[in-house]
């Protein structure tokens, strides 16, 4: 009896939220949660062994997660996306992070204000075309295979994380991060590269 209610449960969870692809060795525990607000399940993708702790968000006007294999995306992590954000295989992603491949509001004050409103009161628009979405700045954030994000950092729209990179705990990043380099601070800097 006991393993028919853990399979009743496991079967309730992903029959909720089967807006993604993933594969059948990946998992997305207890404290993970997908959000797919364009109901297009190929907008969020999730390879191999990969482990989801956290939250995945796609906007409903535009936006695309894919993850790669061997990827742990911890507790409390944040990934918000309106147009892509590409995270490679065997990457680590410590708790507390974010990372943002949009502005999320227009920087016009009145259209922010118009789409504060407009959420409050329709939920988010999935017209790619409107005077709102059209005005919401997005760029692409790749995270590329073997890197290693540390806890509490955020990775800001833009920015291209090469392989074997480490992003230190509490990291603000702005810039790309070269290949095999550590970086730290707010904004974050080149501390040292390794072998």
């Amino acid at each position: 009896m006991k393993l028919k209610n853990i399979f009743t449960k496991y079967l309730k969870k992903f029959s909720k939220n089967n807006n993604f692809t993933m594969h059948r060795t990946s998992s997305v525990r207890d404290s993970g949660e997908i959000l797919n607000f364009s109901q297009n399940k190929e907008n969020i993708k999730i390879g191999k062994n990969s482990i989801i702790k956290g939250r995945l968000i796609v906007f409903a006007h535009s936006g695309k997660i894919e993850i790669g294999d061997d990827t742990i995306i911890n507790h409390n992590v944040e990934i918000w996306s309106a147009k892509h954000i590409f995270i490679g295989s065997r990457v680590q992603i410590g708790h507390n992070s974010n990372i943002i491949d949009t502005d999320a509001h227009p920087i016009d004050s009145k259209l922010r204000h118009e789409h504060l409103k407009e959420i409050l009161t329709k939920g988010f628009n999935s017209d790619k075309e409107s005077n709102i979405n059209k005005n919401i700045r997005s760029t692409e954030i790749v995270i590329k295979d073997d890197s290693w994000i540390g806890i509490g950092s955020f990775i800001q729209r833009g920015v291209t994380v090469e392989k074997e990179a480490i992003v230190s705990p509490m990291s603000y990043v702005i810039e790309d991060v070269p290949k095999k380099s550590v970086v730290f601070g707010n904004p974050a800097k080149i501390l040292k590269y390794y072998k």
